[in-house]
């Protein structure tokens, strides 16, 4: 072996540049017995193939969700004892090395030991594996075991006879470091044989405790006992040369006892010292080990032990340090780091701040602190410089150099900066003016926020003005001023918007508001933001208004500071707590105790340097936020199934979930890791089969169905991160209750066939009812026809009988009415469409020639139809005649109230006992045949006059002949000229009532008075012929309701 020595060149490979910041501490999330945890000394960190976090203590292992630690068991079947090393395996198999010897391997369900008691008794020092998927497992006192694939066992213990074995790690080419208590040695394992190839002579007679791969090839990281730790660099594939450099000593490290030294994926270097806490060399490039910046974690600046076994980086990028006496802590993002809180003038209350070209100016309580940014050298200017005893309300450098300095009741002071002299500013004699809450700036113009308004001072004319409620100002308590980039002065004070102070711009909030503005800022697009005491945060662009409370998922309504950073988020402050505004996305996130704060915000206490870096003021120092160390998380949160119950029952979710046939109450609980912000998983969720849709977004970790029945079901389910990063497939979980006994296969099948059988039974068994039911319906049938035959002779000989009877009835109606030839000869012409609804008619007309050249002409409807109003036809024929040629009846009225009394007394509807109701429709028509003057006088019917040209519809007396006696009736003369080709139309309702036409309606009067305006130049034959046409197409195929009698006379 030839050693290339070079400890004594580290120039040639490593710059150092020790860079701390003042003051600054660093945040670990502390996971100790209080939080769950079994035990506060913590070994090994690592994590299995679902993602899960374990944590080796001294009394057994922790599996780890983000939310909660589970305690394993001996009866999981892990040994008793403290686990001492871990290894992640290349199948996917987490090892755990125990203090009593034993060794345990979890395949991500359930545990299992390796049987290897009889071969190791003390304690496992270390594991690792090579690349033919062998694990390799050394002890303290019993040398090295190899366990392949099938979990066969080769033991190596006569190459290490005498020597403690704390370390080992496969290299290549079957060769393997191993550190003892005697220093590191290069062994190659073939087959079953081992040899050493090569000693390191540099690291000869000290306790090799870790050794880590580096990212450089053939690189390695050395952790020794009390010598510090190494950089171990092979110059070729022999493994023979190498250079070493102590990286401890350059450092201050170089005597400490080293745990582990881990290359993080950003190829930083973590050093676990036990005793001297943790270092991170940070690289200045990715090509060599050179180091630009150096962090040293101890107790002073947040780590909570100086007692590190390891550093751990899990799948997502988190560090997890183990402690020895403190349990885990969680590596907060650097992100957010903590400033201040150790100057003790300040004693952490940051109130006030500002900037200038070399120094930070921190204002607190009777106090003001200057940090020099190069050298973090501090002054303090305090009552011995001038300074009020009181709260230092505001900063404001001018561009002058002079700090204008805001007392909570003195009034305003100015520090020179290049002189650190302080005078008072002569500004009010009025006390309120003297309580300064905000003081801002813009060229020579300077803003002052009282507790009276604003005073504006110009510090080149030394004129002072104020605005208040007397100058239009809506309140006199002033919270703040803050100058935009185009120099404009908003006001935040208690109103219902902000504004200009001269009143050229504004945004007001519609309605009867009243808010507590407390702060104001411009975003990188130019909108204004403004934040409130009590009511949120409110966002004003040229059109629109924006609001954001707890509801939109703001910390808290009371907002004590406003600041935008570069990366275009609004920062607010409040009790104990932040919250930041994606002005894009408009996305909202909280931070509180998680992160470390443990003060509250102070009012307008927050600065953005000219970096981008935020500074807020807090009750406990500054909380510092740089945006360019905020790294967005894009893993996908691992799905996992935490616990099943069916019915309150627990299942175990490492099987097939395959239930017998039930009704189930169903509780499904899960988890989506990821360890950088698991309170921001967010889940959906589906159970196929039974959800219709996906649920909504929820931060729930367990679902609940109330009744699930027998089927096939899946559970799916999908999660984001607080990044918005999501999984692409979702997480599936097939579950199966088998149907009930008469929903198997085998059962339906039977009773199919069961069925068929049944069938076929039934059907032969009718077949043979229905033939002797046949032969029994057939002789029934001959004889019941045999009847129905003769019955139905009889009944046609009985029809004929009666249709003989009646049409014989017909012919003597039909005898009783007169012929059209009688009118014909006194007048020009005449029709009469007679068209009764059965055989005989209860319509009918009269006309004669009566005394003194008068022509009586009589239209008439009689109650009924058929034989019925043939009757009462016969009657009125009867009456009517009679009564027309009797002397004493001089007008168409009078016989109309004769007509009247006489039906009534032939009815008999003068006697209530035998009361009948019929009567008739009529019309009765008087022509003088020589001069043409005509008469009429009617019972509920209309007449049509064509006269002149001209169709003149004329309405007859409402009130009917015959029926109910004690009516008072009166019957009234109508009287008209008629002149020669006048046409007078008379008709019953047969013909208006009549349902037809393509929606099956009446005719009415409407289309018979338009009918007849279509004929009425027509001669009397053809109108006839018209009206039976129109008629019978408007009746089509439908029954014909009632008797139709239409008349017409032409004069």
């Amino acid at each position: 072996m030839h050693g290339f020595k070079s400890k004594f060149i580290l120039i040639s490979f490593f710059i150092f540049s020790h860079v701390f910041v003042f003051g600054q501490i660093y945040q670990f999330k502390q996971y100790n017995i209080e939080e769950g945890l079994s035990h506060p000394f913590v070994y090994t960190i690592n994590t299995d193939v679902n993602g899960y976090v374990w944590v080796g203590t001294g009394e057994g292992l922790c599996k780890f969700d983000g939310f909660n630690f589970g305690v394993s068991k001996q009866n999981d079947t892990l040994t008793s004892g403290f686990v001492t090393s871990s290894f992640f395996d290349s199948k996917g198999l987490l090892w755990f090395g125990h203090n009593s010897g034993d060794v345990t391997y979890y395949d991500g369900k359930k545990f299992n030991i390796l049987n290897s008691q009889k071969l190791l008794s003390s304690s496992i020092t270390d594991i690792t594996g090579d690349d033919k998927g062998n694990v390799y497992i050394v002890s303290q006192n019993n040398g090295l075991l190899r366990v392949n694939k099938q979990f066969a066992i080769d033991t190596f213990t006569n190459a290490f006879s005498g020597k403690i074995i704390y370390s080992i790690l496969y290299t290549e080419n079957s060769n393997f470091l191993i550190g003892t208590s005697e220093g590191l040695s290069i062994y190659n394992i073939k087959n079953k044989e081992i040899e050493k190839i090569s000693t390191i002579s540099e690291l000869s007679y000290i306790s090799i405790q870790s050794i880590n791969s580096g990212k450089k090839d053939k690189s390695f990281w050395i952790g020794t006992e009390d010598s510090g730790f190494y950089l171990l660099k092979f110059k070729d594939d022999t493994y023979e040369t190498y250079e070493i450099v102590n990286v401890g000593e350059k450092y201050e490290f170089g005597f400490e006892n080293i745990q582990s030294v881990f290359e993080d994926k950003d190829n930083n270097i973590w050093v676990s010292s036990f005793g001297k806490g943790i270092l991170k060399l940070i690289p200045e490039n990715t090509e060599e080990y050179k180091f630009n910046k150096v962090i040293h974690y101890s107790t002073l600046n947040g780590l909570p032990n100086n007692f590190i076994k390891e550093v751990f980086q899990d799948w997502e990028g988190n560090f997890w340090v183990a402690t020895y006496g403190n349990g885990v802590a969680f590596s907060i993002d650097e992100t957010f780091t903590f400033l201040y809180q150790d100057i003790q003038e300040l004693k952490g209350n940051i109130i006030s701040f500002e900037e200038s070209e070399s120094s930070i100016w921190l204002g607190g309580e009777n106090v003001i602190a200057r940090v020099e940014k190069i050298t973090n050298e501090v002054k303090i200017f305090d009552k011995r410089n001038g300074l009020p005893e009181e709260k230092i309300t505001s900063l404001y450098l001018d561009n002058k150099n002079v700090l204008w300095i805001g007392a909570e009741k003195s009034g305003v002071y100015r520090l020179n900066t290049n002189t650190n002299s302080i005078s008072r500013f002569n500004l009010s004699s009025n006390s309120l003016e003297n309580s300064i809450n905000s003081i801002k700036g813009a060229d020579d113009l300077v803003y002052i926020a009282t507790k009276n308004g604003v005073i504006r001072y110009n510090s080149k004319t030394s004129n002072k003005e104020i605005f208040n409620t007397t100058t239009g100002l809506p309140h006199n308590d002033i919270r703040y001023v803050y100058i935009d980039s185009y120099k404009n002065p908003w006001i935040a004070t208690k109103s219902n918007g902000i504004f200009v102070l001269n009143d050229s711009l504004k945004y007001v909030i519609e309605g009867n508001v009243n808010l507590n503005f407390s702060s104001i800022v411009e975003d990188n697009e130019g909108h204004l933001w403004a934040a409130t005491y009590g009511d949120g945060v409110f966002k004003f662009s040229k059109d629109t208004i924006q609001y954001f409370s707890t509801d939109n998922g703001l910390k808290s309504n009371y907002c004590y500071s406003l600041i935008a950073d570069n990366a275009g988020k609004i920062w607010v402050g409040h009790r104990l707590a932040l919250s930041s505004i994606n002005v894009k996305t408009l996305e909202i996130k909280s931070y509180g105790k998680e992160i470390g704060i443990s003060g509250d915000c102070n009012y307008n206490a927050a600065l953005k340097k000219e970096s981008g870096i935020v500074y807020i003021g807090t009750t406990n120092g500054v909380v510092r936020y740089d945006s360019s160390k905020e790294k967005e998380n894009k893993i996908v949160p691992k799905l996992n199934l935490t616990s099943i119950l069916f019915s309150d029952n627990p299942y175990d979710i490492n099987k097939p979930v395959e239930l017998k046939y039930g009704i189930y109450k169903l509780k499904i609980g899960f988890v989506g890791l990821s360890y950088s912000d698991p309170m921001g998983v967010t889940y959906q969720y589906k159970l196929d089969g039974y959800d219709l849709e996906w649920s909504e977004i929820t931060k729930d970790r367990e679902v609940f169905y109330p009744r699930i029945e027998d089927g096939d079901y899946t559970f799916l389910l999908k999660a984001c991160n607080s990044d918005g990063y999501c999984v692409e497939n979702p997480f599936e979980i097939p579950i199966s209750i088998q149907p009930p006994l008469w929903k198997r296969w085998w059962f339906i099948l039977l009773l199919i066939l069961a069925g068929i059988a049944g069938i076929f039974w039934v059907i032969k068994y009718r077949e043979r009812k229905q033939k002797a039911l046949q032969e029994y319906l057939e002789t029934e049938l001959n004889a019941r026809t045999k009847e129905v035959v003769d019955q139905k002779e009889l009944l046609e000989i009985k029809n004929r009988d009666i249709t003989d009877s009646i049409n014989y009835a017909q012919r003597i109606q039909q005898s009783i009415l007169p012929s059209v030839n009688t009118i014909n000869k006194y007048f020009s012409g005449a029709f009469v469409y007679y068209q009764p609804r059965d055989i005989v008619s209860g319509d009918f007309y009269w006309f004669d020639k009566v005394k003194n050249d008068k022509f009586i002409i009589v239209c008439a409807d009689s109650t009924g139809h058929g034989v019925p109003g043939a009757f009462m036809s016969m009657i009125g024929t009867t009456l009517i005649k009679d009564i027309c040629l009797r002397p004493d009846i001089t007008s168409p009225s009078e016989v109309l109230h004769m007509l009247d009394k006489e039906l009534q007394s032939t009815l008999n509807q003068n006697i209530d006992a035998e009361r009948a109701n019929d009567g008739m429709d009529i019309i009765v028509c008087e022509i003088d045949v020589k001069t043409h003057y005509m008469r009429f006088a009617s019972a509920m019917r209309p007449i049509i006059l064509y006269k002149n040209k001209k169709l003149q519809y004329v309405k007859g007396n409402k009130a009917c002949i015959g029926g109910d006696p004690s009516a008072e009736k009166q019957f009234e003369n109508s009287g008209f000229q008629l002149e020669t080709g006048d046409i007078i139309y008379m008709f019953s309702d047969g013909f208006t009532d009549q349902f037809g036409g393509p929606r099956g309606k009446k005719f009415k009067i409407d289309r018979t008075k338009n009918m007849l305006a279509d004929l009425c130049e027509m001669n009397m034959e053809q109108q006839h012929d018209y009206i039976s046409k129109s008629f019978n197409d408007w009746r089509g195929r439908l029954n014909q309701v009632d008797d139709v009698l239409f008349m017409g006379v032409e004069v």
